[in-house]
């Protein structure tokens, strides 16, 4: 991919696995196909992970239908379907999926996933009531139909920056600490109304072109009297050190200004000059890659009566805790995020 973000990621190998399984003769279904015939009941849709759009299927839904993807997130254009309610987006009242012609490759494969067919077992433990383990007169779907099928899915997860949605979910983990530990006041709304965005950027370039782009669909997808606080996140990779890292933010916060927003500058070394090295306070302005957040001025000025009171109230909070606890509980958000594909 665009840069190599050094994260451990046991489900890109585990991923990458069961594609080349595949390949190198997982024949246990061979001989006489599968039984499985699509019931329309919707639970693939409501359960818990997530759905990913490449940029040509992104760009076959119209205007309308993209107001359900998540604002752009990575070079390579790919977008990810927001959730309504712990269902999809795209899931409509009678249970249907609205999209159902254009939809993406991920959700048209299923259940014919490389990780699905790895073993029967995997196959007859998957929960959907389309597969058919003991009923006379069902569909057979042949094994060429599940070969070119999980064929079409193992070319789309082999071109997926697995690596990077590691990092992005670390960083989403992150925000959701920061708002359990209670160091940011907005966090928790911006997260209840889905008012995060992420951009995953590999040069100061990529930042300003697409914090311009961002920016503009926020202005269009909300009014500014229901304008929540917005997160854009930006990931480097995780060799841009903290020296280079802090000299990069004087520019970049310059230029956000010209687009009415402020910068607030995150790292995994951040150190406070002045503190003792393992003070808790330095967890205020860590992240578990470096990281920029973007808040829009309009935004900022509706909790003026809460942003002067920040630096104090994040003080005392960390005062209260001892750092190598928190230095275990940021470690944990690399080792506990993968993506489910």
């Amino acid at each position: 991919f665009f840069f190599d973000m050094h994260v451990p990621s046991l489900c890109y190998v585990l991923v990458l696995q069961c594609i080349n399984g595949l390949e190198t003769g997982s024949s246990w279904y061979k001989s006489k196909g599968l039984a499985f015939e699509c019931t329309g009941c919707g639970e693939c849709c409501t359960v818990e992970g997530e759905v990913w759009f490449d940029k040509d299927e992104a760009t076959q839904l119209n205007a309308e239908e993209k107001k359900g993807l998540d604002a752009l997130i990575l070079p390579s254009g790919h977008r990810r379907s927001r959730r309504s309610a712990e269902k999809c987006y795209y899931l409509n009242e009678e249970n249907r999926c609205s999209i159902h012609n254009v939809r993406p490759q991920q959700c048209a494969a299923y259940p014919f996933w490389p990780r699905i067919l790895k073993s029967e077992q995997n196959w007859q433990q998957e929960p959907c009531e389309g597969i058919v383990h003991d009923k006379e007169d069902v569909k057979i779907v042949s094994s060429e139909e599940i070969d070119e099928a999980a064929a079409k899915w193992a070319a789309w997860l082999r071109r997926f920056p697995l690596k990077a949605v590691t990092a992005l979910k670390a960083t989403e983990k992150w925000i959701q600490l920061i708002a359990e530990i209670g160091l940011c006041p907005w966090a928790q709304s911006a997260i209840d109304q889905g008012a995060c965005r992420f951009v995953i950027a590999s040069s100061l370039l990529d930042i300003r072109e697409t914090l311009k782009i961002v920016l503009t669909e926020l202005h269009e997808e909300y009014s500014p009297s229901h304008e929540p606080i917005v997160f854009l996140v930006f990931l480097f990779s995780n060799d841009t050190n903290f020296s280079s890292f802090y000299s990069m933010l004087d520019d970049l916060e310059e230029f956000a200004l010209q687009d009415n927003a402020q910068i607030a500058g995150f790292h995994p070394e951040w150190l406070y000059a002045g503190l003792d090295p393992k003070d808790p306070l330095h967890f205020e302005k860590r992240s578990p890659f470096p990281t920029i957040s973007v808040v829009r001025e309009s935004a900022l000025k509706n909790a003026q009566h809460v942003t002067t009171r920040i630096a104090d109230d994040n003080l005392r909070i960390l005062s209260g805790f001892d750092y190598d606890d928190l230095q275990t509980r940021f470690s944990r958000l690399l080792l506990s995020s993968s993506s489910s594909l």
